[in-house]
Order: C-alpha cells, then structure tokens, then sequence
C-alpha cells in the first residue's frame, strides 16, 4: 500500500511555508510535494503514476500561467483524478468563486486564514475530509 501523500499548488512561498509547517506538525509522516502553479500540477498529475496519486490536492485559485480554476476543470475532466479528495485554499472571500467550487464534487472551499490558530484548524479539517486523520496520516 502506497503511504498517503499531499500536492500543494501553491504560487505564494510565504503561505506555502505556513501550510507546510502546519503539515509537518500535524501529519509528520505524511510526503509532501509542492507545485507554483497550475501547469506544473497537470504536469506533476500527468508525470504520476495512477498507484502514487496524492491523497489529498490542495489547489490555490489565484496562481500564475493556470489558475485554479482550469486545474479544478481539468480534474474533473479526467477519470483518474476525480477521486482525489481536493481542497481549494484561498485568499478568494468572493461569493461566486465559493458558488462554483460548491457545483463541484469532493471539492472543500476554504479561505485562508490570518492566525496560526486558524490555519491549524483548516489544515486539520483539510486531512480531516481526505480520511487522513485518527492515525492515517502518521502511520
């Protein structure tokens, strides 16, 4: 059984280092991997074999060359990604980006935080809703 695993599209270093710690301090086991936008999450999606596909996405909306959206799109698009739990992490408190990511399925919208507090619990709700908890994670 492959041990499970995150990717991270994520363009900003700062919040990319933030959710990072969080993860390290919550699921220390877990492998991590990291992308600076959407054509190098396809890329990572398309280099990936189908039994080492992340246990988790987490995909900023507002990110250079291909945004979230179109990677979410594509996701959808493609049999062998739309069961990868996903989680869409953003700055976005706008109502219709939260409207269409609600349309889709196995999609977690949440907005990035401003406290450590806040990003710990959004990181655990993250795992949380990948069935990465209650030891899954740190196995």
């Amino acid at each position: 059984m492959t041990p499970p695993s995150l990717l991270i599209a994520e363009d900003d270093p700062d919040d990319l280092f933030l959710i990072r710690h969080t993860l390290r301090a919550l699921a220390p086991d877990l492998a991590v991997a990291a992308v600076r936008d959407g054509v190098e999450m396809l890329e990572w999606f398309d280099d990936c074999a189908d039994t080492a596909l992340p246990s988790l996405a987490i995909v900023d909306l507002n990110m250079p060359r291909m945004d979230g959206r179109e990677v979410l799109r594509h996701m959808q698009r493609q049999p062998r990604l739309q069961s990868i739990p996903t989680c869409v992490f953003t700055t976005s408190v706008e109502r219709e980006d939260r409207a269409w990511v609600a349309h889709l399925e196995g999609v977690l919208f949440l907005t990035k935080p401003e406290s450590l507090a806040d990003m710990r619990a959004a990181i655990e709700l993250m795992l949380e809703s990948a069935g990465l908890t209650g030891g899954a994670a740190t196995a």
